[in-house]
């Protein structure tokens, strides 16, 4: 028996593609808003710990002194977070926070969430990451639907929306999601033409990431990039620019790495008790990943096989690149439980990967 294909309604179905979209984003919002909470003692909530320097940061900006600013924080986040926060709110001021040399320079987020949080509070912090994810999601929507891959687009958004750990990281009070955004923000500025445009949207990237959070190693990846897609001087320049940006951040690390070795009088810890600590952040994260994440798990592998495949993709080189940047951020900080926290950059641009592998014959890399 034979079936007609009704192409009325394949074209009513195509019509309803962007909003099949926005419904996905917005059901992966509003599920991220009710069902927050610690999972095998996880912390899937909304507001993290990490997340307290930054609202500190946005309400200093708007004015307020340190007492007020840190006792709303601390004030927040005890009813809020998750987490155990009864602390002195002396904590995360400028003068005593411990943790003062890793986020000294992160000052972007704080900054784009400013208006946000004189509007709503503290839960303003939140809006940032949700808009900019919002915009990931409508762009890489129009790629899908310039490349005939609406099918594709649409199941790859659900799954990495259903999922444990993408919306857990994307929508969060952290400067993970803000990298991850502006990072993938080289793929459109990648297709500016004119020079002196190319060398200004560069430097911005550049400017933004490093005040974001420690982004030397995915900067690096993108030079290598331009460099092997033979734009030497971009590639020079993109991996001067962003060392040169990176050093402040370097020597705070540095001096806090002496200073601690002095107080608790360690020697350094050898390249063999870092490997083993590399080796056992990744089996235990992979481990995590498979068992409570397996479908992101096995889209995570099915992009590596194709941008494997396809390498000459830039897409492709991305992905890979953004997924060892991350791998070995997460093994030099050794903290375990952070699932994929650091590959963010490569989870937003594996739909593209996708995309440019089921892409009809006659299309070229959607990135090209």
């Amino acid at each position: 028996m034979r079936y007609k294909v009704n192409f009325a309604s394949v074209r009513s179905i195509v019509n309803w593609y962007i909003p099949a979209v926005i419904a996905c984003f917005s059901i992966m919002l509003v599920a991220r808003f009710i069902l927050g909470k610690t999972v095998h003692g996880l912390d899937y909530g909304l507001y993290f710990p990490d997340g307290v320097h930054y609202a500190y940061r946005a309400l200093r900006y708007l004015g307020n002194s340190e007492i007020v600013a840190s006792n709303d924080v601390i004030g927040w986040f005890s009813l809020h977070s998750l987490g155990n926060f009864d602390i002195d709110p002396n904590i995360i001021t400028e003068k005593y926070n411990p943790a003062g040399h890793i986020v000294e320079y992160r000052i972007f987020y704080s900054l784009i969430s400013t208006p946000f949080v004189y509007l709503l509070g503290i839960p303003g912090m939140l809006v940032a990451p949700i808009i900019l994810t919002g915009l990931i999601y409508l762009y890489i929507a129009v790629q899908g639907k310039r490349t005939d891959t609406k099918a594709i687009t649409l199941v790859v958004l659900i799954l990495l929306g259903a999922s444990f750990t993408f919306p857990r990281w994307m929508i969060s009070n952290l400067t993970d999601p803000i990298l991850a955004c502006l990072l993938f923000l080289f793929i459109p500025l990648h297709k500016i033409t004119n020079q002196k445009l190319k060398f200004i949207s560069l430097t911005f990237l550049i400017v933004a990431t490093s005040l974001t959070r420690f982004s030397l190693p995915f900067l690096l990846v993108i030079a290598i990039v331009l460099i092997k897609r033979k734009e030497i001087m971009n590639g020079i320049y993109m991996a001067f620019v962003s060392v040169i940006a990176a050093v402040p951040t370097l020597l705070n690390l540095f001096k806090s790495r002496i200073a601690e070795s002095t107080v608790t009088e360690e020697t350094s810890i050898t390249f063999l008790d870092r490997l083993v600590r590399a080796i056992r952040v990744i089996v235990i994260e992979v481990g995590q990943l498979i068992l409570m994440d397996s479908l992101l798990f096995i889209l995570i592998l099915t992009g590596i096989y194709l941008s494997l495949r396809h390498f000459s993709a830039l897409e492709s080189q991305l992905f890979v690149g953004f997924l060892i940047a991350g791998t070995l951020l997460d093994c030099y900080v050794g903290e375990v439980g952070v699932n994929m926290r650091y590959q963010l950059p490569a989870l937003v641009v594996l739909p593209l990967v996708l995309q440019n592998r089921f892409r009809k014959p006659a299309k070229q890399s959607i990135l090209l």
